[in-house]
């Protein structure tokens, strides 16, 4: 016989399985959703996505190289220096939660523009990332990469 799961609680150290990023629970939501806080992002998620961590905030942590390409985790660590963010594989909730990380770091490290990468694909990630460029007054413009439509550089 399986035991229930442990209920997650404000405070508590998880790993998001999508983000594959480390977070803490900021807030559990009667909706049985939660607010975790993973670096400088809060992101709204289900429990299902989220594994309690027993040993603190390094228990699923990867070695450097094996987090998916399209991770937080390597996606936003450094905008500032690599003036970049590769959204690849996220679905657009991610996406825009990452994208919203990597414009927080850029902007505190002084960048004046990000390269967003967002893919060819479907087009419904560069979609959603074009809309909420045009809600951020932050953002001055953007424009699709004159060399690969598949990136949006945003100016700051």
């Amino acid at each position: 016989m399986s035991r229930a799961p442990t209920p997650l609680k404000k405070n508590d150290a998880v790993f998001h399985r999508k983000l594959e990023a480390d977070g803490i629970v900021l807030e559990a939501m009667a909706n049985g959703r939660f607010r975790v806080g993973i670096g400088s992002l809060i992101v709204e998620c289900k429990a299902a996505d989220l594994v309690l961590q027993k040993h603190g905030p390094t228990a699923h942590t990867k070695k450097p190289g094996e987090a998916r390409k399209a991770s937080t985790s390597s996606a936003v660590k450094s905008p500032a220096r690599s003036s970049s963010v590769d959204l690849h594989g996220l679905t657009v909730e991610e996406a825009i939660a990452t994208l919203n990380g990597a414009i927080d770091s850029a902007l505190r490290g002084g960048s004046s523009s990000l390269a967003i990468i967002h893919g060819h694909g479907t087009g419904r990630v560069k979609s959603a990332v074009h809309r909420y460029l045009k809600t951020l007054s932050v953002v001055k413009s953007f424009k699709l990469d004159e060399r690969n439509s598949g990136s949006t550089v945003a100016y700051f």
